[in-house]
């Protein structure tokens, strides 16, 4: 029986595109890695910081906030929507970013509306979780050595 591999897991083997214990150029993509580094963020709780990924995977249809948050979740190590943070830095650190109308953060405004960007300007704005909207998935590697390509949590 074949076993399919996971971005990450494939790059624990992989050759970094970044020498040993370098950061990568912010917007270089990085097929070991699945997707587009966009530089350093901080954590969901705005303590320790990371290197943020841009996911190349993308889902087929818009969908609703709930359904998005589980699409991002299913790619697994770690993958999940970008916080509202986040996508301003997608927005600002790469030309290679989501331009197809609005896509879905995973921070909430309140129980019936949630954070979304347009990647086209960078504008933001709450959008009702039941709205169909895009989503793009970002993963968070450790700030150690680059080299060692350790995720953090997705908390």
């Amino acid at each position: 029986m074949a076993t399919t591999k996971t971005p990450a897991k494939r790059a624990a083997k992989a050759k970094p595109t970044a020498a040993a214990g370098s950061v990568p150029a912010i917007g270089q993509h990085l097929p070991e890695l699945g997707g587009t580094y966009i530089g350093i963020s901080s954590d969901l709780k705005g303590g320790a910081t990371g290197h943020l990924v841009l996911l190349d995977a993308r889902p087929t249809t818009r969908m609703t906030w709930k359904a998005a948050i589980a699409w991002a979740e299913s790619l697994g190590d770690g993958a999940r929507l970008p916080t509202r943070a986040e996508a301003m830095l997608i927005f600002t650190n790469t030309t290679n970013r989501p331009t197809s109308g609005w896509h879905w953060t995973s921070e909430e405004e309140d129980a019936s509306y949630a954070w979304g960007c347009y990647f086209s300007t960078g504008d933001q704005n709450d959008n009702h979780k039941g709205n169909d909207l895009s989503a793009v998935a970002v993963r968070r590697l450790s700030l150690q050595s680059f080299n060692s390509l350790t995720s953090v949590e997705a908390a």
